[in-house]
């Protein structure tokens, strides 16, 4: 496990990604299935996973991973962990584009 804490936030970052990639529809679905405290981190909370990953910590792939921040359950926002950037996302596409899910939790 990891753990993040800053003046604003403090958060625990699952030591794995889950084992598959998942469109953003999946991912809230999963999340919604589950009983426990994890969840999908927004877009500020992948920014300070992306700093942990510069630094080489947090054994994070070079890819992309999907954030929490939606519109609906089609169009979300996701961050490269390759150079940084926001993208964003849509599941209308057929078959839909999937990220990588690092779920954490609140501490």
């Amino acid at each position: 496990m990891y753990y993040v804490l800053t003046e604003n936030l403090s958060f625990e970052i699952a030591s794995e990604d889950l084992p598959e990639k998942l469109d953003f529809e999946n991912a809230l679905n999963l999340i919604s299935e589950t009983d426990d405290r994890w969840r999908l981190p927004n877009i500020e909370e992948l920014n300070l996973m992306f700093k942990l990953h510069s630094k080489a910590v947090g054994n994070f792939k070079y890819d992309t991973y999907i954030s929490s921040e939606g519109i609906n359950n089609y169009n979300y926002k996701s961050k490269s962990f390759i150079d940084g950037s926001i993208r964003n996302g849509s599941s209308y596409k057929k078959p839909p584009f999937k990220n990588r899910v690092r779920l954490i939790r609140n501490i």
